[in-house]
């Protein structure tokens, strides 16, 4: 009898064992580890204000116009490489444009004209990225390096105010962290080097850029989010007797769409 009771007492220890290492390994065929993804893409579209000022020697004689404001629209998209990794990096577009914006010029002699006008911004960068830590709510670094344009286009063309058009390679360095459970912030410092230019200032020897971008992002733990951005930029090219200078500023609110 004591035979027997010891074998019970051996296969009712040895059965719930067993059921548990098969319930392991079921859970473990269950839940199969996900891999990260590779790629993915972020469209964005937005709306708010911009402003831009010059000061242009033109044959004529200095062309100046100060901080004048404008509605404006953008348009950006990301092809993001290894999104999910420490180490990536992004494909980046940008464009930013005014809306009906007109200028009212004032002639020395004659009566006021009003002339509409066109100020837009083009971007097109590569930027290599790495996450500061583990965790995807870590601080990181980005580099978007590539080639940015700007232009000033007044319309008709028969007005006597000279179009002009500033282009070259671009370096941002960019710092995002987070601030909060939803937000996070991404400061960006910009240098720009402008040996392509065009319009009144073609024939000068080139100049630089200088400024930057910061952005404050609301993310609710899904696909879209929301963005105020903020960014300006000073260039300077020198034309001979006068320096040209140009400030172009843009504030928007934008929808940023992960895919």
């Amino acid at each position: 009898m004591m035979v027997w009771a010891l074998i019970a007492t051996l296969v009712g220890l040895a059965v719930p064992a067993r059921c548990l290492a098969e319930a392991r390994d079921a859970e473990t065929v269950a839940a199969p580890t996900t891999a990260p993804r590779q790629i993915g893409l972020r469209l964005s579209v937005g709306f708010g204000v911009g402003t831009r000022a010059f000061v242009m020697p033109t044959p004529q004689g200095v062309q100046e116009l100060s901080d004048s404001a404008f509605p404006a629209a953008e348009f950006g998209g990301a092809l993001r490489l290894w999104p999910q990794q420490r180490l990536g990096c992004d494909v980046l577009l940008a464009y930013q444009t005014s809306l009906a914006w007109r200028l009212e010029q004032q002639p020395l002699f004659g009566l006021p004209e009003t002339i509409a006008a066109r100020s837009q911004r083009v971007e097109l960068s590569v930027a290599p990225r790495v996450r500061l830590g583990d965790a995807r709510t870590a601080p990181s670094l980005a580099f978007p390096v590539g080639l940015g344009l700007r232009s000033f286009w007044p319309r008709p063309k028969q007005f006597p105010v000279h179009d002009y058009l500033l282009g070259g390679p671009q370096l941002r360095v960019e710092f995002e962290c987070t601030l909060a459970r939803y937000l996070r912030l991404r400061l960006g410092p910009e240098l720009q080097w402008l040996p392509m230019t065009g319009g009144v200032v073609a024939s000068g020897p080139g100049g630089w850029a200088l400024g930057g971008e910061a952005s404050l992002e609301a993310n609710f733990d899904g696909p879209l989010r929301v963005v105020i951005a903020y960014r300006e930029t000073r260039a300077r090219v020198a034309t001979g007797t006068f320096a040209f200078e140009d400030t172009e500023r843009f504030i928007t609110a934008r929808l940023n769409g992960e895919l």
